[in-house]
């Protein structure tokens, strides 16, 4: 299952033009260039970067061995290398992926504490992300807690699990309420007690719940 793989074309000149006219070049992974954006929403971009070309990746034989990675052309790289470097200080590794693409890089920075720090600030104040990978994010968190001050010091390992727990507690209100709201639809869209059980996978006691903070006249129906 994971060597599967989707692709989606379309082929529509208006189309076509208009992602021409908002920056959507040919040929973009030898040509995109990183967004002239507010600074308010530079995170968010290198989030979105980063789900799409970026990754996690663990070292077996030692703990603290992590790095992110982002992959690219060497225009769009070395501004997130810039950026990273005057937020923290950290310039990170560079190297080239094949010597035909010689402008196609990968930077690196290694490191759990390093790895999280810069995580943290990727994800903050964002909604939208690959579930996948924040959830491999969260589970390294998770064995950071679990770890002794080797790792981190103690004034570091405060700031981290304060950060990491808000993080934790936030997304899981968030699916909560995301829940809540798909039941909600379902019921309000005529689905039976039973169906939005099932699908849902949540008992009868949850969905009667939703139906009474949202004053649903739902009747008997089970």
């Amino acid at each position: 299952m994971k060597n599967i793989r989707y692709d989606f074309s379309m082929h529509n000149r208006y189309i076509s033009n208009k992602l021409l006219e908002h920056g959507v070049v040919y040929n973009k992974t030898h040509k995109a260039e990183f967004p002239n954006i507010p600074e308010e929403f530079t995170n968010s971009f290198i989030l979105g970067y980063y789900d799409g070309d970026g990754g996690i990746t663990k070292y077996a034989g030692n703990y603290n061995n992590h790095t992110i990675s982002f992959t690219g052309n060497d225009l769009i790289i070395h501004k997130i290398q810039e950026i990273i470097n005057f937020k923290f200080n950290k310039g990170g590794s560079i190297t080239i992926r094949r010597k035909t693409s010689p402008n196609i890089i990968t930077l690196v920075y290694t490191g759990t504490r390093s790895l999280v720090e810069i995580m943290l600030w990727l994800y903050k104040d964002c909604a939208i992300y690959n579930k996948i990978k924040h959830n491999k994010f969260l589970s390294l968190c998770n064995k950071i807690k679990e770890t002794d001050d080797r790792l981190l010091s103690n004034k570091l390992k405060k700031h981290y699990l304060v950060e990491v727990n808000l993080q934790i507690q936030e997304i899981k209100n968030n699916i909560r309420e995301e829940i809540s709201q798909n039941v909600l639809e379902d019921l309000l869209n005529g689905l039976s007690i039973r169906q939005v059980r099932i699908k849902h996978k949540r008992n009868s006691e949850y969905i009667r719940k939703v139906i009474n903070e949202n004053n649903i006249n739902y009747g008997t129906r089970k």
